[in-house]
């Protein structure tokens, strides 16, 4: 895949210092108050200490992100397209994710997509969370997450979905600022492994064989 340019490159190390402060302002407020307040009590010391943890894990997933994008530009990020059903690759995300939110409901379907598809388990994994964490964020509860797979326009790719099961045809634009390195990171994934971004929450994947 290209090299990125040195705009590209500026912005990038931009969002990447917001994404990044963002979750350590919680951090280092919460910090200081278990600190300095030692008598709050358990309560209030373990919704302090959630929030740390939470904003920690968010911390992680941008670094994670961004060395993602940094081996995928550098030749260092194998890719191995493999034909995998796409009920499998449904069915592992929404495991995942059930266990990360389990107040939160998810639900997947096939739809009228070929079963088979040619993916990088690993590589279209971290680009689906991307979409699903947005779209947590996009619909609050009780909206109920959903992950499809259907059939692409022209019939040779698997188009993957994330979106609201009872609302799929209304989706939010995902703003630009708002997610940006997660934005980043799915467009590196689906330059370097010949997917296609169809949509703020789509990907487009080809087909293992014609059908």
């Amino acid at each position: 895949m290209s090299r990125p340019s040195a705009d590209e490159l500026l912005e990038l190390i931009s969002v990447l210092a917001h994404d990044l402060r963002t979750p350590l302002t919680p951090v280092k407020g919460y910090a200081e108050i278990l600190r300095s307040r030692p008598g709050i009590g358990p309560a209030k010391t373990e919704q302090y200490a959630g929030i740390v943890v939470e904003a920690a894990a968010r911390m992680e997933r941008s670094v994670d992100m961004l060395s993602g994008i940094a081996a995928l530009h550098a030749g260092r990020g194998q890719v191995r397209n493999e034909a995998v059903d796409a009920a499998v690759i449904i069915a592992e995300r929404l495991d995942l994710w059930r266990g990360r939110l389990p107040a939160r409901t998810f639900a997947g379907h096939t739809g009228s997509a070929p079963g088979v598809m040619l993916v990088d388990r690993g590589w279209i994994g971290r680009a689906l969370d991307v979409l699903i964490e947005q779209a947590t964020r996009l619909w609050p509860p009780p909206a109920v997450i959903s992950m499809r797979a259907v059939a692409g326009p022209a019939g040779d790719t698997v188009r993957l979905t994330v979106g609201d099961l009872m609302d799929e045809d209304a989706a939010p634009a995902v703003s630009r600022d708002s997610d940006a390195l997660g934005r980043a990171f799915v467009n590196a994934v689906c330059d370097a492994c010949g997917y296609q971004r169809a949509g703020d929450l789509e990907i487009d994947v080809p087909i293992a064989a014609p059908v």
